[in-house]
């Protein structure tokens, strides 16, 4: 039998808005916790969704508490986020500019992962934590 690792995503969501005439809504669904078996990637796993509405200049910033890493306890997994079908990146300790517009309207954007096999083959069983802070500002 293999073993399997839980993951669990904490999304947190900040807006700040100027000025206060201003409407900017963004809802976070996320998705519940997924399990994976060690030695077989997850690709593009989406986490999250996120719908936007906006009527004025908007920008979305990402930002982990673990500078790209899953943790479980002194494990960690190192994993790579795509948002809105773009490429992969690795997320650090300072914010990653997702989106910047002048407006937008019902507009969906998938938050995806990827852990690779390669990663979790030694990985210790367990459930790997990590809190995604999305950030929205109007401009």
């Amino acid at each position: 039998m293999n073993t399997i690792l839980r993951i669990f995503w904490i999304l947190s969501l900040l807006i700040f808005m100027q000025p206060v005439w201003a409407a900017i809504s963004v809802v976070i669904t996320p998705a519940p916790a997924i399990s994976i078996t060690p030695g077989v990637d997850v690709i593009r796993q989406t986490v999250s969704t996120l719908m936007l509405e906006s009527d004025q200049p908007y920008q979305i910033q990402l930002s982990d508490d673990n500078a790209g890493r899953l943790l479980n306890g002194a494990e960690g997994l190192p994993y790579r986020v795509s948002y809105n079908n773009g490429a992969d990146f690795v997320l650090s300790s300072n914010s990653v500019v997702l989106e910047s517009g002048a407006s937008v309207s019902n507009a969906q954007r998938p938050l995806a992962v990827t852990i690779w096999g390669e990663d979790t083959a030694k990985a210790i069983a367990g459930e790997y934590h990590v809190t995604l802070t999305i950030t929205v500002t109007a401009q």
